[in-house]
């Protein structure tokens, strides 16, 4: 790859044929990664500022132009604000050229107007900077499997989330590791469940607390965190299950925002519970028992302390008082 990169670099004395060559441009950065995907290239990305005719100058370099015919899909879009494409990759304005591998994962970017030697330049180098990529996730994740082989689960765990925490996208071990973290979830969380069905509720709560350290900073510690307030929640300890979730949710909002639905889906089942909860004291209170429907509610507001149905029970409980 180096090899032919040197050639196409190299110095060339322009025929008239040689001048009326155009970069051979791509219209849509879809087709651009369509076409890279398929040939195994780079892709320049050039967003051309409104009102601009043609693009710059050393878009006419013949450098450049090679490299668009031999070893680059080059992409050409007009910057518009609300493009959704330009959105995605949070370009912000023009004229800007990025170059991409064919996962869209940026080499470089450079505002202005870059030399086409620069242009030409780093065209040339994507194909081995994304192998250079490739090779460090695949190295991750050679370990990772060593590991889990090895019965060291936080240690493979830690291993997968090098490769997911890399900021690339696309690579084939990517989806492999994140399918290596979902099969360690689910073995791990079939024992516990496993042990907390059998009733061995001790033994369940520890290891529910282990996975949830040794699944941190995924969305399984939040899974782990779930599950053990479930546990409480099953027991009867419903302000136990509802702390847990609420510190879950805090824990993982950072270290893993897409874990916090989970937490929340099972706040919003347990609010529902304890609102249906409130309609039953009332319905009781009504058939002429509002002493008890008073100690009740005040019991379920202590109980459910951090959530709205705290707040609705106390609120219920003033209206009730004689």
């Amino acid at each position: 790859m180096l090899q032919q990169a040197a050639l196409f670099l190299a110095t060339i004395v322009l025929t008239p044929q040689d001048k009326e060559k155009k970069v051979a441009w791509v219209e849509s950065l879809p087709e651009a990664q369509q076409t890279a995907i398929s040939k195994k290239r780079g892709i320049i990305l050039y967003v051309q500022p409104r009102g601009e005719i043609n693009p710059p100058a050393a878009f006419q370099d013949r450098r450049v132009i090679d490299a668009s015919e031999q070893i680059a899909v080059f992409v050409k879009i007009r910057f518009d604000e609300e493009d959704p494409v330009l959105a995605e990759l949070k370009i912000k304005g023009a004229p800007l050229v990025v170059a991409f591998d064919y996962h869209l994962n940026p080499f470089g970017s450079w505002t202005g107007a870059p030399g086409g030697s620069q242009i030409a330049d780093a065209a040339s180098k994507i194909p081995d900077w994304a192998a250079a990529n490739r090779q460090l996730l695949r190295q991750s994740l050679n370990s990772a499997i060593n590991l889990r082989d090895g019965n060291d689960t936080g240690g493979a765990v830690r291993a997968i989330q090098n490769v997911l925490n890399s900021g690339l996208k696309g690579f084939d071990e990517i989806r492999q590791a994140q399918q290596m973290l979902q099969s360690l979830a689910d073995s791990v969380f079939k024992k516990i469940d496993a042990m907390a069905a059998e009733g061995k509720t001790k033994e369940a709560t520890a290891q529910y607390r282990q996975a949830a350290r040794t699944f941190a900073g995924t969305a399984h510690a939040a899974d782990a965190d779930v599950r053990l307030a479930k546990l409480h929640l099953a027991a009867g300890e419903t302000q136990e299950a509802i702390q847990l979730a609420l510190k879950a949710r805090r824990t993982h909002a950072k270290s893993a925002p897409e874990a916090v639905a989970k937490v929340d889906e099972f706040l919003a089942k347990l609010t529902a519970q304890g609102i249906a909860e409130i309609r039953s004291i009332l319905e009781e209170g009504l058939k002429g028992e509002p002493a008890n429907s008073r100690d009740r509610l005040r019991a379920l507001a202590k109980a459910y302390e951090g959530t709205d149905v705290s707040t609705h029970a106390a609120d219920v409980l003033r209206d009730l008082e004689p």
